[in-house]
């Protein structure tokens, strides 16, 4: 039978024909696979039910760029499937089983978890398949469409298509043709992060949200620009037998029974103490804000924590302080931290915070790093505080929260490990309008942009004082044992380009100690109420030090007598040999910012990286 388009003739006629034939194949392999691409798209557009499909694929249209970075894996596949067999049908299934599959796996995970699929995930398959048998799934109308046209492209491609006899070198240059043009295209367009950033999101849309910042790029382009972050570089000279060796050479210690005290925690937005700057010290507005702090840590032990962040990426001490990682990876799956042990140790693990479950997308991060329940905006705290009004006062109604739970818990209930994260006086803060005036107009010789930004900082932070301060008095009140610990996760935003650290003479420069310090730090205390005091036989006062967020846990399980588990072991020898852990490459020894550690520090720094990558590595699967 003659098929349609091309004759199933032996390619030995005119070379024009040949010619030909090898446009009109190469046109219709294209087509399917960009066919194959759009409904690829058109599902995406379909997996976030917040916002309409047809918005969402109008959206991909205009951006131009992106539907070609969504549809160009498919034709490549489609290429490439054609050349490994010979057969456009074969083609054809090469390029839609991997597409079609990516975009329903994908549509499937986001209205069952609200969470896009990414290229970490291939390692979760089991565990992914256990997770689906427990939900009822069903085929969507886009995806039907999607099959139905995918199973007519196969069908034409099978009917009517002709059954090429290349000959095999032609092949392998074809295939080998289509691994470097992949190669190429993703180093230059998939994996950039300036590439993926360059892109506009449609206002219905929040690039804050993971999962909507996904769908805002369609799926086959963001899943491979997933790739990259998914490749787990081990740390240099890493042995996984070695970091296996000293990590077992130490045990996981118990919390003794009639020590199992209450545990708060508490990482308060851009908190920091500005009285520590020169051109604000003297100023009795700003010692009359910090007053109440300074004064609760002459009653506890405090310090600074010398943060790996500025004004920004908040999670990052709140993911070091729970893990106790120095670095880290994007967490996708469960992976151990010392909110396990606790959990271990027979405590109930919650979490709070005033704000969105999907920002930095806490809601599943936190069940893999070992909570066993998490509450949102979304989850109740919607109910007390709006999320507007929670940028402003939502730091008393967490205070409140907090001491309602602890005084509905019984007797018989576990004792309680809490982590909270607050939202109040989160940056950036107002310019033109001060909420309080802590500086009168006319008494600075300030920019106006300056003296408002300042006055509404120090308004947000002077409140968080005062309700952590109130918190301590309420828990001594109680006969519950109690131990609690606050920090700050960043400098505050102060002015664009840090405007106001410049006007205010601030040295920022962090290669020197007090540029770094200015920059990086902030307080932390560790407090305790009286029955913790006598149940753990401990004073709770004194200097702290500082160090990185990675040792605060560390630090706390000192103070209340603990040994706690070996990676926290481990990690007090790193802290004996430097504090400081930053992400910049900065170390800290004998008071001295360095970048450079002797042959022996190195090699045990060495060592820690190895134990540390190999922990976070087999996740609990290696408890």
């Amino acid at each position: 039978m003659k098929r349609f388009f091309i004759y199933a003739e032996r390619a030995d006629g005119f070379r024009a024909e040949r010619a030909v034939r090898a446009v009109i194949l190469a046109v219709m392999l294209s087509v399917f696979g960009a066919g194959i691409g759009f409904l690829g798209l058109w599902i995406a557009a379909n997996s976030y039910p917040a916002v309409d499909a047809q918005v969402l694929f109008a959206h991909y249209i205009r951006s131009g760029d992106l539907v070609v970075l969504n549809i160009l894996p498919s034709v490549i596949l489609t290429f490439l499937g054609f050349f490994l067999f010979s057969r456009v049908y074969a083609g054809v299934l090469v390029g839609a089983l991997p597409t079609l599959g990516l975009v329903c796996s994908n549509f499937f995970k986001i209205q069952l978890r609200n969470d896009p699929v990414i290229a970490s995930d291939l390692g979760l398959l089991r565990t992914a398949g256990g997770i689906v048998d427990k939900y009822h799934v069903s085929l969507a109308p886009s995806m039907h469409l999607a099959i139905a046209l995918c199973m007519g492209m196969l069908a034409f491609a099978l009917l009517l298509m002709p059954r090429c006899r290349l000959k095999w070198y032609l092949r392998m240059a074809g295939v080998l043709l289509c691994i470097a043009i992949s190669i190429s295209v993703y180093t230059q367009k998939y994996a950039p992060d300036g590439v993926y950033a360059g892109f506009e999101i449609p206002g219905e849309l929040n690039p804050w949200s993971e999962v909507e910042d996904y769908v805002a790029h369609g799926c086959v382009y963001p899943f491979l620009h997933s790739v990259k972050d998914a490749v787990s570089a081990p740390p240099e000279e890493y042995n996984e037998q070695q970091a296996k060796k000293l990590y077992t050479s130490f045990e996981d210690a118990d919390i003794p029974e009639n020590e199992k005290v209450t545990v708060i925690g508490i990482m308060c937005e851009a908190f920091s103490d500005l009285s520590e700057f020169p051109a604000l010290a003297d100023r009795g507005e700003v010692q009359k804000t910090y007053a109440p702090l300074h004064e609760l840590e002459e009653r506890a032990v405090s310090g600074r924590l010398l943060t790996n962040i500025f004004a920004g990426g908040t999670v990052d001490s709140e993911w070091c302080a729970l893990t106790g990682y120095s670095t880290y990876e994007t967490f996708h799956k469960p992976t151990d931290s010392y909110v396990w042990y606790f959990a271990e140790q027979g405590y109930d693990t919650l979490y709070q915070h005033p704000g969105y479950r999907w920002f930095y997308d806490r809601e599943h991060v936190n069940e893999y790093l070992g909570f066993d329940e998490s509450f949102f905006t979304e989850d109740g705290f919607g109910e007390l505080v709006e999320p507007v009004a929670a940028l402003f006062h939502s730091d008393g109604i967490l205070a409140d929260y907090l001491l309602d739970q602890l005084d509905q818990r019984t007797q018989d209930d576990a004792p309680l490990f809490s982590f909270s994260v607050t939202y109040q006086n989160h940056g950036p803060y107002n310019t033109e309008v001060s909420a309080k005036e802590i500086f009168a107009e006319g008494s600075v010789d300030w920019s106006e942009e300056t003296r408002h930004i300042l006055n509404n900082y120090l308004y947000g932070v002077g409140e968080t004082i005062r309700e952590m301060v109130r918190l301590t008095q309420e828990l001594e009140t109680r006969e519950e044992p109690v131990v609690l610990f606050f920090f700050g996760d960043h400098k505050p935003w102060l002015g664009d380009d840090k405007s106001v650290y410049h006007e205010l003479g601030v040295n920022l420069n962090v290669e020197e100690p007090e540029g770094f310090t200015n920059y990086y730090s902030t307080p932390y205390v560790i407090w305790a109420n009286r029955a913790a005091k006598e149940a753990l036989g401990r004073d709770f006062a004194g200097a702290g030090g500082d160090f990185s967020p990675c040792y605060l846990m560390a630090k706390v399980f000192d103070e209340c007598g603990w040994d706690g588990p070996a990676f926290m072991q481990i990690s007090r020898e790193m802290r004996a040999v430097t504090p400081l852990l930053s992400q910049k490459g900065f170390f800290l020894q004998n008071g001295n910012l360095t970048q450079l550690m002797n042959e022996k520090d190195t090699r045990f720094y060495r060592s820690y990286l190895g134990v540390q990558y190999w922990r976070e590595q087999q996740g609990r699967d290696g408890k």
